[in-house]
Order: structure tokens, then C-alpha cells, then sequence
């Protein structure tokens, strides 16, 4: 009981390394799980080179096509949180706005957020295509010539 108090006390911080341990010990064990959707993570895999580059914005190529996922067998599904709530359950942990009982106020918020949403992904697709889906930003480089963003 006395070394269980001295561990809490200066922080054990075992538990977290025991589940990288064994994440590790299952990537390389099983390096074949048919079930992903994603080539196996192998050692080997890890060493490889890196995929080629695209090419420049500015280059003559044709405008890129926007990404797309590979066919999959597996379901795919994106969760969207609607913040607004009635009230809120104890059991809840999500960030939420009460709106309180009227019939409609959650969606009335509901709707009015789904709009914003809407045109905050359609601006953000736009921005992709036009820029070749380059990252802009920062100060690392992420705009020719090294200029921050």
C-alpha cells in the first residue's frame, strides 16, 4: 500500500507506456489484418521511400481533381455535432448550447448552424481546388519563397 502511494505521488505514468508497448508489439505481430481498409503497417513499410510530389500550382498541368477516397468495403459515416439542446442530460460531456424548451429554438439553431456549415466546407473546397490543395500559412515554407502567411 505505502509504494502504491509513493507511485501516485510522484506520477505513474506506466499505464500509457504499457499501451504504446502494446500497440508497437500488435503492429508488428499482426501485420496482416485483412479487415483494414489500409495496407498493413510493416517495418519494412515504415523504411520505404516517400510517395512522389505533386507538382507545382504553377505548373502547366491540368487543375488537380479533388481528392477521393479509395473504394472501400467498409461503411464510411461523418459525425456532425449539433450543439443545441434543450436541455442538457447529466450524462453529457459535450460542449452544447441550451436553448431551453421552446418547440422549435433547437431547430431553428439547428438549421441556421447547417447553413454556416454548408458554406464554411463549399469555401473551404473552393480555396482547395484553386490552390492545388497546397497548405498555406506558417513561416516553414508552406508559400513559395518561405513567406508567412
Amino acid at each position: 500500500m505505502r509504494s502504491l502511494r509513493k507511485r501516485r505521488r510522484r506520477g505513474d505514468h506506466s499505464a500509457p507506456r504499457l499501451l504504446l508497448l502494446l500497440c508497437l508489439v500488435l503492429l508488428l505481430l499482426l501485420p496482416s489484418l485483412s479487415f483494414l481498409p489500409f495496407p498493413p503497417c510493416t517495418p519494412s513499410s515504415l523504411l520505404a521511400s516517400p510517395p512522389p510530389t505533386r507538382p507545382s500550382a504553377h505548373s502547366d498541368a491540368s487543375p488537380p481533381t479533388p481528392p477521393s477516397l479509395p473504394p472501400s468495403p467498409l461503411p464510411r459515416a461523418l459525425y456532425i455535432h449539433l450543439p443545441f439542446c434543450r436541455r442538457r442530460c447529466f450524462y453529457c460531456d459535450f460542449p452544447i448550447k441550451v436553448v431551453g424548451d421552446g418547440a422549435h429554438a433547437a431547430d431553428e439553431y439547428s438549421e441556421a448552424y447547417i447553413n454556416l456549415l454548408l458554406r464554411e466546407m463549399q469555401a473551404a473546397y473552393r480555396r482547395t481546388a484553386e490552390d492545388g490543395g497546397r497548405a498555406e500559412g506558417g513561416g516553414e515554407g508552406g508559400r513559395e519563397g518561405g513567406r508567412e502567411g
